[in-house]
């Protein structure tokens, strides 16, 4: 941005006033920009099954599939963020607000599930968690939907 009184390098009040303004209605517009409808299931489809990886045998080819399954899982994660990124134009954050949702009950089911190995030895807990975490995630797709000003925004135009 070139200024009006370049000697001092500094912009005039009604630049920085102007440049002000242009910033606070590019950070609203990239606000709402809305997500995808089936990012958040597809998601989930990929983080629900993730834990079956800790139920592979301890041999060369459970090894082999354990490394596998994590590739896969990181390619799928990164295949859907680029679609979803694609499809909205803009990678968008949510806020702490939106996501609160699904942040803290995966949290308590972490706990819970950490708390729970100290009693029982059982790899099926993991798989049970990843399970949960990815049925949260998944259903908090349509809940954001749901509850999300920037959708109700749009229904109402």
């Amino acid at each position: 941005m070139e200024t009006q009184n370049p000697p001092n390098g500094h912009p005039s009040p009604e630049e920085a006033a102007a440049a002000l303004q242009e910033t606070e209605k590019l950070t609203t517009d990239v606000a709402g920009v809305k997500v995808p409808a089936w990012y958040f299931p597809a998601l989930g489809a990929v983080v629900a099954p993730y834990g079956l990886i800790t139920v592979l045998p301890d041999t060369p080819v459970g090894i082999g599939a354990m490394f596998a399954g994590i590739v896969v899982f990181l390619a799928a994660c990164a295949l859907i963020m680029h679609f979803g990124v694609k499809q909205m134009g803009v990678l968008r954050w949510l806020t702490w607000k939106e996501t609160w949702p699904v942040f803290v009950p995966c949290g308590v089911l972490v706990v819970a599930a950490v708390a729970t190995s100290l009693f029982i030895d059982s790899n099926w807990l993991w798989v049970g968690l990843s399970a949960a975490v990815g049925l949260v995630i998944a259903a908090f797709g349509p809940y954001h939907r749901r509850t999300s000003p920037y959708y109700k925004q749009s229904d109402a135009q």
